[in-house]
């Protein structure tokens, strides 16, 4: 079984408990980075702006990737189902064809 540990994170500046599973304690490290990195690069293009606006505007931009990935994914999954769904009803047309000509 999956024990649940408690890491600290810091998020832009601010320190926080977190409990995790273990086996996703790197993938919250790895989010942690990617926050704070957007929030590092928002500060210097926003200049004089507060940091709950980069951190809502990091939240915001995660997001609309996530949900755009989400829909690429959904999409390729989509066009490979009717792919294969036009394959099959090719081959059974073929079939079909050459049960008629025997």
């Amino acid at each position: 079984m999956d024990e649940t540990i408690t890491i600290t994170v810091t998020i832009a500046d601010r320190t926080y408990p977190v409990r995790v599973h273990a086996r996703m304690r790197e993938v919250v490290v790895q989010a942690v980075d990617m926050i704070n990195k957007r929030v590092k690069e928002y500060s210097k293009t926003f200049v004089g702006k507060e940091t709950q606006d980069y951190l809502a505007m990091s939240a915001l931009m995660q997001l609309v990737e996530t949900m755009y990935q989400k829909q690429q994914s959904e999409k390729q999954l989509y066009d490979a189902q009717k792919s294969e769904e036009d394959f099959k009803m090719q081959m059974d047309a073929s079939i079909t064809d050459i049960l008629t000509i025997i």
